[in-house]
């Protein structure tokens, strides 16, 4: 057997030994692991910014394609507009460049035409009885085409299409609408008198179910 002498330095050499080959932590591994942590980031930061840019684009995209498609519908719909109201139409009329016409396209007076200035008839107005009354109707459109009424409502329609995700976009336009019919008939009644200006409240009443149309 081994005395205690042995045994004594026997265990004091596994102790050694036991501590010589557990592991130390040093700077050098907290260093790698701060290190692969950055490295992980900058592969995270790259794919974010890819994310987020490429969303602002399709966002962009829809909001272009809409504003495209508003334009087209606007300008599509007033001019086959246009096209039914000339079709089967007769001049019955001038006032330096605007023109009257009569046609089937209309229930009611309707100026229309920025460099072709013309105001649309229902067939037969010109043959009714009440002169006044026709008169009174051809001064609001007259009056529409000389405060260049028609250019405006061309001219703003970009300023929709930009905003044509937000409903009150069209608030806007019918409120500007409203001011320009407003605007038109104190220009036209401006100088009557008190009676021709009922007249004139009941011409324009009569007509009131006329055709909604966009820029006309």
């Amino acid at each position: 057997g081994l005395s205690a002498n042995d045994q004594s330095a026997a265990l004091l050499a596994l102790e050694n030994e036991a501590r010589s080959s557990a592991p130390v932590a040093t700077t050098d591994g907290f260093a790698g692991s701060a290190a692969a942590a950055s490295e992980q980031a900058s592969l995270i930061t790259p794919i974010a910014n890819i994310d987020s840019s490429m969303l602002v684009s399709i966002a962009f995209a829809v909001w272009l394609i809409g504003a495209a498609a508003f334009l087209y519908s606007r300008f599509s719909a007033y001019f086959r507009l246009r096209a039914d109201l000339l079709k089967g139409a007769r001049e019955v009329g001038r006032e330096g460049a605007i023109r009257f016409i009569e046609t089937p396209g209309t229930d009611g007076p309707l100026a229309f035409g920025v460099r072709n200035k013309v105001i649309a008839l229902p067939q037969g107005f010109m043959a009714q009885p009440d002169r006044k009354a026709r008169e009174l109707a051809l001064a609001h459109g007259v009056a529409h085409h000389r405060g260049n009424d028609l250019a405006i409502n061309m001219a703003v329609q970009p300023l929709f299409a930009i905003h044509w995700f937000n409903p009150l976009g069209r608030y806007g336009w019918l409120a500007m609408r409203r001011d320009q019919e407003a605007a038109c008939d104190a220009r036209v009644i401006a100088a009557e008198p008190l009676e021709t200006r009922a007249q004139y409240a009941t011409v324009i009443a009569s007509f009131a179910a006329g055709p909604n149309v966009a820029l006309a």
